[in-house]
C-alpha cells in the first residue's frame, strides 16, 4: 500500500483488491484518475502519463491505416518494397565498390612509395592487407550481430505478448453485439478481399 494516497480509505481499490482485478489496463485507468484526484498527496508514480497514452494511441492509429493499407492495396505494397529494396542494394553494392577502388588506389600509393616495390609485388601485398582487415572484420561481426538478433527478436517476442494480451483483454471487454459486428466485419472484408484479387 502507498502511503498518503488515500487508497486504502476508497472501497474496492486496496491493494488485495487491485492484485485480483483482471483488467489490468481498467485498473490503471482507476489508479491515474484517482491519482490525479489526490495529486497534492501522491502523484502518479505508475509510469502512464497522458502524454503517453496519447503516443499510444497516435502509434495504434498509424498501425491500423498501415494494416489496412497493405489488405487493401497489397501489389502497391509489395511492388514498392521490392523497388526500395532494390534500390537499397543497388547503392550499397556501387558505394562498397567506390569505397575498395579507392582504398586499393591508396595503399598501392602508400607501398609503392615506401617500399619501391614493383607493381606485381605491391598487388600482393595490398590484397594480403585487404583480407586482413576483411577478415578481422567478419570476426568482429561474428561476435557483434548475435546480440543484436537476440535483442530484436526478444522485443519483437515482448511486443507480440504485449498486443496478443492488450487485444484479448479488449476482446474479452466487448458484448456479445460488438463481438458480432467485428466478426461481420472480418467476414465482410475477406470476402471482398477474395472477390477484387482473386
Amino acid at each position: 500500500m502507498v502511503r498518503g494516497c488515500g487508497y486504502s480509505e476508497m472501497p474496492g481499490l486496496g491493494w488485495a483488491n487491485a492484485g485480483r482485478c483482471r483488467d489490468v489496463y481498467r485498473l490503471r485507468h482507476i489508479l491515474y484518475t484517482r491519482s490525479h484526484a489526490h495529486k497534492d498527496e501522491c502523484p502518479l508514480t505508475i509510469g502512464q502519463t497522458m502524454n503517453s497514452l496519447n503516443y499510444q494511441k497516435i502509434f495504434r492509429g498509424l498501425t491500423a491505416i498501415g494494416i489496412l493499407i497493405v489488405i487493401l492495396l497489397p501489389h502497391m505494397v509489395i511492388e514498392l518494397t521490392i523497388e526500395l529494396l532494390h534500390m537499397i542494394w543497388e547503392l550499397t553494392v556501387e558505394a562498397g565498390h567506390i569505397i575498395f577502388e579507392w582504398v586499393e588506389i591508396s595503399l598501392d600509393t602508400v607501398i609503392e612509395l615506401m617500399f619501391e616495390t614493383d607493381l606485381h609485388n605491391t598487388q600482393i601485398i595490398v590484397f594480403y592487407i585487404i583480407m586482413t582487415a576483411i577478415g578481422f572484420g567478419v570476426y568482429r561481426l561474428s561476435l557483434f550481430v548475435p546480440g543484436i538478433f537476440r535483442r530484436i527478436r526478444d522485443k519483437s517476442v515482448a511486443f507480440y505478448l504485449g498486443q496478443k494480451n492488450y487485444l484479448s483483454l479488449y476482446w474479452k471487454s466487448l458484448t456479445l453485439t460488438h463481438k458480432l459486428k467485428w466478426g461481420a466485419l472480418a467476414i465482410g472484408l475477406g470476402y471482398w478481399y477474395l472477390f477484387i484479387f482473386f
